[in-house]
């Protein structure tokens, strides 16, 4: 009867073992995993929007976004032309100087924080002084796929983005 008793004490033993074992290796599993990084320079190579106003389009003007562990910084070209010069902007309409300096030109610099596949912009410095407000923010779906990143918005400050955009961007360092 001892005998059993010591089976079966032993078998509780290897058991428990083997749970702690199987804990260890998923717990290892876990932080074993790569955390997703942006770091680097990406440029946009395609831009795309499905639904009521759908557009693909690839890339033809510069780009620049820049990611370091905290910070980021976006400078684009909107568009698919280039912008026209204006050599001196006092003999330019103010029609000329809108298109080329305002609509034609995006900047923001700020934080950001990657969270359950998404990432929330807080510009801190921008060509739009509406998005430096103390609140603003921007929320967009995250993925990585090699030396690709995609975004695709979502929301922000003023609640649901009006049309999700995806923006693809290829890894440039």
């Amino acid at each position: 009867m001892a005998k059993y008793f010591r089976l079966k004490e032993l078998c509780m033993l290897k058991r428990i073992g083997m749970i702690f074992l199987f804990s260890l290796t998923v717990v290892g599993l876990v932080h074993a995993q790569p955390k997703l990084t942006i770091e680097g320079a990406w440029v946009i190579t395609e831009t795309s929007a499905t639904g009521q106003y759908a557009f693909n389009q690839k890339a033809t003007q510069p780009s620049l976004y820049i990611f370091t562990k905290k910070h980021y910084s976006i400078m684009k070209i909107n568009g698919t032309e280039p912008r026209p010069e204006i050599s001196y902007a006092n003999n330019a309409n103010l029609d000329e100087i809108r298109k080329v300096y305002v609509e034609g030109y995006i900047a923001n610099s700020g934080t950001y924080e990657i969270k359950d596949g998404r990432i929330t912009f807080r510009p801190t410095i921008a060509k739009n002084p509406t998005s430096m407000k103390k609140d603003s923010f921007s929320i967009s779906a995250i993925k990585v796929e090699g030396d690709i990143l995609i975004l695709t918005t979502e929301s922000g400050d003023k609640g649901p983005a009006p049309m999700a955009v995806t923006t693809k961007l290829k890894r440039v360092e």
